[in-house]
C-alpha cells in the first residue's frame, strides 16, 4: 500500500465526514458512524474525481474494508 492513497483517501474521508479521519486498512462503514448508503457514493464518486480512475458495480460491491478500498484504487493506479 502507498502512503501516498491513503494520505489521499484520508482526506476524501475528511471531507465525506466533516471531521478529521485517519484510515487504517481493516476499518469499515460499521466503524462509522456518518458512513450511510448516501455517503458510500459521495465517497465513490470523489474518490473516482481524486484519482481519475472508475469502478464499476461488481468491484464496489467486493469492498469490505477501507483495504479493500485501497487494492481497488492501487489496481488501477
Amino acid at each position: 500500500m502507498e502512503s501516498s492513497t491513503i494520505s489521499r483517501l484520508s482526506n476524501i474521508f475528511s471531507r465525506a465526514f466533516n471531521e478529521d479521519v485517519t484510515l487504517e486498512e481493516g476499518q469499515s462503514a460499521a466503524d462509522y458512524d456518518k458512513w450511510d448508503s448516501l455517503t458510500n457514493i459521495r465517497l465513490i464518486v470523489q474518490i473516482e474525481k481524486e484519482f481519475s480512475i472508475n469502478f464499476n458495480s461488481v468491484e464496489i460491491m467486493g469492498w469490505r474494508t477501507v483495504k479493500d478500498i485501497i487494492a481497488s484504487v492501487e489496481s488501477k493506479s
